[in-house]
Protein backbone atom coordinates (compact mmCIF):
# COMPACT_ATOMS: atom_id res chain seq x y z
CA UNK A 1 0.00 0.00 0.00
CA UNK A 2 1.26 3.49 -0.89
CA UNK A 3 1.52 5.29 2.44
CA UNK A 4 2.54 8.68 1.05
CA UNK A 5 -1.06 9.87 1.10
CA UNK A 6 -2.03 8.68 4.57
CA UNK A 7 -2.92 11.52 6.91
CA UNK A 8 -1.30 11.68 10.33
CA UNK A 9 -2.38 13.71 13.35
CA UNK A 10 0.67 14.42 15.53
CA UNK A 11 -0.47 15.13 19.09
CA UNK A 12 1.71 16.95 21.62
CA UNK A 13 0.56 17.54 25.20
CA UNK A 14 2.02 20.64 26.81
CA UNK A 15 2.06 21.40 30.51
CA UNK A 16 4.25 24.35 31.51
CA UNK A 17 6.73 23.36 28.79
CA UNK A 18 6.50 26.05 26.14
CA UNK A 19 10.21 26.04 25.21
CA UNK A 20 10.29 22.26 24.69
CA UNK A 21 7.01 22.31 22.78
CA UNK A 22 8.15 25.16 20.53
CA UNK A 23 11.38 23.31 19.69
CA UNK A 24 9.42 20.13 18.95
CA UNK A 25 7.02 22.01 16.66
CA UNK A 26 9.93 23.62 14.83
CA UNK A 27 11.55 20.22 14.24
CA UNK A 28 8.21 18.86 12.97
CA UNK A 29 7.98 21.73 10.47
CA UNK A 30 11.06 20.28 8.73
CA UNK A 31 9.85 16.72 8.23
CA UNK A 32 9.79 15.20 4.75
CA UNK A 33 6.13 14.25 4.71
CA UNK A 34 3.19 16.42 3.77
CA UNK A 35 0.00 14.77 4.98
CA UNK A 36 0.17 15.64 8.66
CA UNK A 37 -1.16 18.15 11.13
CA UNK A 38 0.32 19.04 14.51
CA UNK A 39 -2.21 19.26 17.33
CA UNK A 40 -1.02 20.77 20.60
CA UNK A 41 -3.11 20.23 23.70
CA UNK A 42 -2.27 22.65 26.48
CA UNK A 43 -3.03 20.68 29.63
CA UNK A 44 -4.09 23.72 31.71
CA UNK A 45 -0.59 25.17 32.09
CA UNK A 46 -0.12 27.41 35.12
CA UNK A 47 2.57 29.53 33.46
CA UNK A 48 2.24 31.53 30.24
CA UNK A 49 2.67 28.52 27.93
CA UNK A 50 -0.78 28.77 26.38
CA UNK A 51 -0.39 32.45 25.53
CA UNK A 52 3.10 31.83 24.11
CA UNK A 53 1.76 28.96 21.99
CA UNK A 54 -0.96 31.27 20.65
CA UNK A 55 1.76 33.72 19.59
CA UNK A 56 3.81 30.90 18.04
CA UNK A 57 0.90 30.20 15.71
CA UNK A 58 1.87 33.40 13.87
CA UNK A 59 4.97 31.64 12.54
CA UNK A 60 4.23 27.89 12.84
CA UNK A 61 1.28 25.84 11.62
CA UNK A 62 -0.50 23.83 14.32
CA UNK A 63 -3.87 23.44 15.98
CA UNK A 64 -3.99 24.58 19.61
CA UNK A 65 -6.52 23.06 21.99
CA UNK A 66 -6.86 23.86 25.69
CA UNK A 67 -7.89 21.62 28.55
CA UNK A 68 -9.79 23.18 31.44
CA UNK A 69 -7.80 21.12 33.93
CA UNK A 70 -4.64 19.02 34.02
CA UNK A 71 -5.85 15.45 34.25
CA UNK A 72 -2.58 13.96 33.00
CA UNK A 73 -1.07 12.23 29.99
CA UNK A 74 -4.01 10.06 28.99
CA UNK A 75 -6.71 12.73 29.36
CA UNK A 76 -4.58 15.34 27.59
CA UNK A 77 -3.87 13.02 24.68
CA UNK A 78 -7.53 11.99 24.52
CA UNK A 79 -8.49 15.60 23.80
CA UNK A 80 -6.22 15.51 20.77
CA UNK A 81 -7.31 12.00 19.77
CA UNK A 82 -10.99 13.02 19.79
CA UNK A 83 -10.16 15.98 17.57
CA UNK A 84 -8.16 13.75 15.18
CA UNK A 85 -10.94 11.15 14.99
CA UNK A 86 -13.48 13.86 14.14
CA UNK A 87 -11.18 14.99 11.30
CA UNK A 88 -10.81 11.38 10.02
CA UNK A 89 -7.03 11.10 10.11
CA UNK A 90 -5.64 7.70 9.08
CA UNK A 91 -3.02 7.58 11.85
CA UNK A 92 -2.53 9.24 15.19
CA UNK A 93 0.98 9.85 16.49
CA UNK A 94 1.38 10.55 20.20
CA UNK A 95 4.68 12.37 20.63
CA UNK A 96 6.16 13.81 23.80
CA UNK A 97 6.51 17.57 23.59
CA UNK A 98 10.14 17.44 24.75
CA UNK A 99 11.33 15.56 21.68
CA UNK A 100 12.85 16.68 18.42
CA UNK A 101 12.58 14.61 15.28
CA UNK A 102 14.63 13.91 12.17
CA UNK A 103 13.20 14.96 8.80
CA UNK A 104 12.47 11.36 7.74
CA UNK A 105 11.12 10.01 11.03
CA UNK A 106 7.47 9.90 9.94
CA UNK A 107 8.25 8.25 6.60
CA UNK A 108 10.21 5.58 8.49
CA UNK A 109 7.45 5.03 11.06
CA UNK A 110 4.80 4.67 8.38
CA UNK A 111 7.07 2.30 6.48
CA UNK A 112 7.26 0.04 9.54
CA UNK A 113 3.53 0.12 10.15
CA UNK A 114 1.75 -2.96 8.88
CA UNK A 115 -1.78 -4.26 9.12
CA UNK A 116 -0.72 -6.64 11.91
CA UNK A 117 0.77 -3.86 14.08
CA UNK A 118 -1.34 -2.04 16.61
CA UNK A 119 1.37 0.46 17.52
CA UNK A 120 4.72 1.42 16.00
CA UNK A 121 7.57 3.37 17.53
CA UNK A 122 11.04 4.32 16.39
CA UNK A 123 14.39 4.51 18.06
CA UNK A 124 14.54 7.26 20.66
CA UNK A 125 17.94 8.77 21.32
CA UNK A 126 19.18 10.96 24.15
CA UNK A 127 18.79 14.64 23.26
CA UNK A 128 22.25 15.60 24.50
CA UNK A 129 23.89 12.42 23.15
CA UNK A 130 22.25 11.77 19.77
CA UNK A 131 24.23 8.60 19.06
CA UNK A 132 23.14 6.96 22.33
CA UNK A 133 19.92 4.95 22.58
CA UNK A 134 17.30 5.78 25.21
CA UNK A 135 14.67 3.42 23.75
CA UNK A 136 15.33 0.79 21.10
CA UNK A 137 12.36 -1.42 21.94
CA UNK A 138 10.99 -2.69 25.20
CA UNK A 139 10.51 -5.93 27.04
CA UNK A 140 8.20 -6.77 29.91
CA UNK A 141 8.65 -9.63 32.34
CA UNK A 142 5.79 -12.06 31.91
CA UNK A 143 5.40 -12.73 35.63
CA UNK A 144 7.04 -9.74 37.29
CA UNK A 145 5.61 -7.03 35.02
CA UNK A 146 8.99 -5.30 35.15
CA UNK A 147 9.91 -3.42 32.02
CA UNK A 148 13.23 -2.51 30.47
CA UNK A 149 14.35 -0.52 27.50
CA UNK A 150 16.26 -2.61 24.99
CA UNK A 151 19.65 -1.28 23.88
CA UNK A 152 19.54 1.37 26.62
CA UNK A 153 22.69 3.50 26.51
CA UNK A 154 24.08 1.50 23.58
CA UNK A 155 25.30 3.09 20.38
CA UNK A 156 22.65 3.53 17.72
CA UNK A 157 24.95 1.49 15.42
CA UNK A 158 24.26 -1.55 17.64
CA UNK A 159 20.55 -1.58 16.82
CA UNK A 160 19.14 -4.23 14.47
CA UNK A 161 18.06 -2.85 11.10
CA UNK A 162 14.91 -4.96 10.79
CA UNK A 163 11.54 -4.37 12.42
CA UNK A 164 11.27 -5.92 15.89
CA UNK A 165 8.27 -7.12 17.83
CA UNK A 166 8.39 -5.78 21.40
CA UNK A 167 6.44 -6.21 24.64
CA UNK A 168 5.81 -2.50 25.18
CA UNK A 169 6.30 0.83 23.48
CA UNK A 170 7.25 4.01 25.27
CA UNK A 171 4.58 6.70 25.42
CA UNK A 172 7.22 9.08 24.09
CA UNK A 173 6.40 8.11 20.48
CA UNK A 174 3.49 5.92 19.40
CA UNK A 175 2.07 5.73 15.87
CA UNK A 176 -1.39 4.18 16.03
CA UNK A 177 -3.92 3.54 13.24
CA UNK A 178 -6.96 5.71 13.98
CA UNK A 179 -9.21 2.69 13.52
CA UNK A 180 -7.59 1.12 16.59
CA UNK A 181 -9.21 3.79 18.77
CA UNK A 182 -12.56 3.06 17.16
CA UNK A 183 -12.13 -0.61 18.12
CA UNK A 184 -10.62 -0.30 21.59
CA UNK A 185 -11.59 3.15 22.84
CA UNK A 186 -9.41 6.00 24.02
CA UNK A 187 -6.56 5.97 26.54
CA UNK A 188 -7.57 4.99 30.07
CA UNK A 189 -7.85 8.24 32.03
CA UNK A 190 -7.65 6.43 35.38
CA UNK A 191 -3.87 6.54 34.81
CA UNK A 192 -2.55 10.10 35.24
CA UNK A 193 0.75 9.18 33.57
Amino acid sequence: MDKSFLSVAIILVNYNGYQDTAECIQSLSRIEYEEYEVIVVDNCSTDNSYENLQMLQDSEQFVLLKSDENRGFSAGNNIGIRYALEKHFDYILLLNNDTTVTPQFLIKLLGRSENDCAVVSGTILFYDSPDTVWYGGGSMGRYSGRVRHLYYRKSRRDLPKDRQEVSFISGCEMLIPAQAFNKTGLLDEDFFI
